[in-house]
């Protein structure tokens, strides 16, 4: 019974998903940048049951959101298959006496190529698009990016030390920052909406109260205001997307 209810709502995600096939690859993105927020924090917390919560939710999503990209693009979500199959029964956290919560470094590597991989190919999809929910997807895909790439600095040992030059380049939170903001000043002008238009702008306030300190990797002790900031900004733009047409 208990494993009939999963295939029924495995299905029913999967079909949601499906109707939304154009903006599949962006939301598999995002998704994939939110499980590396909720692994990173489950470590930075000591545990904390609420981020394996949202870990396990985040994994799965990210596995629905791959299933639906293959109505879009069989060839390239078939590539993204063979690198996230290897990957999302590793991304997991444990605790050890001799390093404390920690993820093994070869996946943590591997995220970080995966993840960067998506974003590449989602800047590429942006540029051919001229939908008003890609833009909001994509502005989700922003912010996602950013966060997640905070937390893994802010849980590793050596910091912004553990990146390589072609990681900096392939996913550049200073440079994403900018064009987020960007993002949400085009989307809350574009909005007929007056009152989704200041929900918008008071979310770029709250991102740029957080800003300095979240791309420079300069206030690693903030995190939970960061997962939460992330959070109410994540609330605006999805609410923007339930009232498009």
């Amino acid at each position: 019974m208990i494993l009939m209810r999963r295939f029924v709502l495995l299905t029913l995600l999967c079909l949601s998903y499906s109707a939304h096939s154009s903006t599949a690859l962006f939301e598999h993105a995002q998704a994939v940048s939110q499980t590396m927020s909720a692994l990173y924090m489950q470590g930075l917390s000591e545990g904390n049951k609420k981020y394996e919560k949202d870990l396990e939710s985040y994994k799965k999503k990210a596995n629905v959101t791959l299933k639906a990209y293959y109505n879009e693009d069989p060839a390239q979500a078939e590539k993204l298959q063979a690198s996230w199959g290897k990957l999302k029964d590793l991304v997991i956290i444990s605790y050890t006496s001799d390093y404390g919560w920690d993820i093994d470094a070869e996946v943590r590597r591997d995220l970080r190529t995966y993840q960067a991989d998506l974003y590449q190919l989602s800047l590429i999809k942006k540029s051919k698009s001229l939908s008003e929910e890609v833009e909001y997807q994509f502005a989700l895909l922003q912010i996602e990016s950013i966060i997640a790439r905070f937390f893994d600095i802010a849980s590793v040992y050596n910091g912004a030390l553990s990146l390589s030059n072609t990681e900096l380049q392939r996913l550049d939170p200073v440079t994403i920052s900018q064009e987020f903001k960007l993002s949400l000043d085009n989307l809350a002008s574009s909005s007929s909406n007056n009152i989704l238009a200041k929900k918008i702008l008071s979310a770029k306030n709250k991102w740029e109260f957080i800003e300095e300190g979240v791309v420079n990797y300069s206030n690693q002790s903030a995190y939970f205001l960061v997962y939460a900031t992330k959070k109410k900004i994540k609330e605006v733009l999805e609410s923007g997307i339930s009232q498009l047409p």
